[in-house]
């Protein structure tokens, strides 16, 4: 049995409709609402309406899961470089089976999309925490593993690289941790790159609890863009966070001034949120989160961005730009709040 409550006060008699994914529940009518043997179907996110004399408002989200949702895969599209500006997409594995993961650094194949000036000869390296290289891939169709890596990209849903060509691949199952999938040019050259990370899921399998995105964030086809996928049937918990002064107390340099956050559903130009300075966003929420997350905490009153969302099932995609055409450094994360 699960049991949300509402605290409001007000002048006379209030009344209550609790609704769940923005339709009113028959019934539900108090500032009580109990779910018995909760299943499948209750899975949701519901809210409550309370009306008095002095008005009507809508009550925060409260989400009702099994544990069933689970971040799928990510794709970050951006300028790849070398120092600072490498592409370095992490991620962290809970504690289960390892999976298995496809991770894919894409160049050349972008121009067939009218990506202009994309990375000519990626090569893509995944890292554990300690440094150590796990797995490296320069040319995808050079090595005995084209068929597999073929097949892998099928069943991902993932399109197909060209025979031949440079772009990147490779096929890992590593432990729970932390991991590093870098993304530099061959011989110091730059261009705009895909990197992708496909998770596939099973009973007991190590689920993705964090991703995240570095790279040096520019203007037009060089904003930092990153699809994510929230698979399941139930909608999951998000901090996302877009990281740019905060960067330089970790020593690193050229950081973006003042990042912009955009989320996105996919199929859709008008943004669901939005976010400038996190400190206007409603901070105190954000820190907890951030907290609950294992999230470094950011500086108050800084100009990086930050939001709390609740998302149901689907694609998205989460875009980070300088105010003001601005270029620099930044860092993209999304976090799994419980």
């Amino acid at each position: 049995t699960v049991q949300l409550n509402v605290g409001a006060t007000g002048e006379g008699t209030l009344a209550y409709q609790w609704r769940k994914g923005g339709v009113a529940i028959p019934g539900a009518t108090r500032a009580t609402l109990s779910l018995a043997n909760v299943g499948s179907a209750d899975a949701g996110t519901y809210t409550v309406i309370v009306s008095g004399s002095g008005g009507t408002v809508e009550s925060g989200a409260a989400v009702v899961a099994l544990g069933t949702a689970r971040l799928a895969n990510l794709s970050v599209r951006s300028g790849a470089g070398s120092g600072d500006g490498t592409l370095i997409v992490g991620f962290v594995l809970a504690r289960g089976t390892p999976p298995t993961l496809l991770a894919r650094g894409v160049g050349p194949t972008l121009a067939a999309f009218g990506v202009g000036e994309p990375l000519a000869d990626p090569v893509l390296t995944l890292f554990s925490a300690t440094g150590a290289a796990v797995a490296t891939n320069d040319d995808w169709s050079g090595g005995p593993d084209v068929a597999t890596l073929g097949a892998a990209a099928a069943e991902f849903g993932a399109f197909a690289l060209p025979a031949g060509s440079r772009d990147a691949a490779l096929l890992a199952a590593p432990a729970a941790g932390a991991y590093t999938a870098q993304l530099t040019g061959k011989a110091g050259t730059t261009g705009v790159a895909l990197v992708e990370l496909y998770h596939r899921a099973g009973a007991g399998v190590a689920g993705l609890v964090n991703l995240s995105a570095r790279t040096r964030v520019g203007t037009g086809a060089e904003v930092l863009i990153a699809g994510f996928v929230i698979a399941g049937s139930e909608p999951k918990r998000l901090l996302i966070r877009g990281v740019g002064p905060a960067l330089a107390g970790f020593g690193v340099g050229g950081v973006l001034a003042d990042p912009q956050l955009s989320l996105f559903r996919q199929g859709s130009s008008s943004a669901l949120r939005q976010n400038d300075d996190w400190g206007l966003g409603g901070a105190a929420a954000l820190a907890a989160a951030a907290t609950q997350a294992g999230a470094f905490a950011l500086p108050a009153n800084s100009r990086d961005a930050a939001l709390l969302v609740v998302l149901e099932p689907g694609a998205y995609t989460a875009q980070i730009s300088g105010a003001a055409a601005s270029t620099g450094v930044a860092l993209l994360e999304l976090y799994d709040v419980p």
